[in-house]
């Protein structure tokens, strides 16, 4: 595999983040759930207020300057979070989520947070596994609920 570059994400780099976000996530649909799903794309904004928080952190994962993967961490008190955080499907499995979480970490210890958490889809074995694997342990379970919006 070639070199992987790991760096703060740019405002340069915001349109091609949302369109590496948008795959992932229509691949996640397809093959999780077997639904076709159009490209969903985060929006500008939501990832400039990530950058722009206070504590907030934003890495990507390039090869040959092309973004293949990302995780955005922002602090809570003495907690850091991340998530989102996204690879691209044809370079899972190859150690790039490990590096990105890693280069997170590393930077994130110097923040004086004493604690690291994230949220993960519960029924996703495949990431459960991972997280674990890297030293992290499960707390409690939650869940997402929804109600449709009514029109007016």
């Amino acid at each position: 595999m070639r070199k992987i570059d790991i760096s703060e994400l740019k405002h340069d780099d915001i349109d091609e983040l949302r369109h590496m976000q948008a795959l992932v996530w229509q691949d996640h649909f397809l093959k999780e759930k077997g639904q076709e799903a159009s490209l969903m794309y985060r929006s500008r904004k939501n990832i400039e207020s990530y950058m722009s928080k206070q504590g907030g952190f934003c890495f990507v994962a390039k090869i040959d300057g092309e973004i293949i993967g990302s995780i955005i961490c922002h602090t809570w008190g003495s907690v850091v979070w991340f998530g989102p955080f996204e690879v691209l499907p044809e370079l899972k499995n190859k150690g790039i989520g490990k590096e990105l979480v890693k280069h997170a970490m590393c930077f994130l210890n110097e923040s004086g947070c004493s604690i690291t958490g994230l949220e993960t889809m519960a029924a996703s074995s495949r990431n459960i596994a991972f997280y674990t694997k890297l030293g992290f342990k499960p707390k409690k379970l939650s869940y997402v609920l929804f109600k449709g919006l009514e029109t007016h």
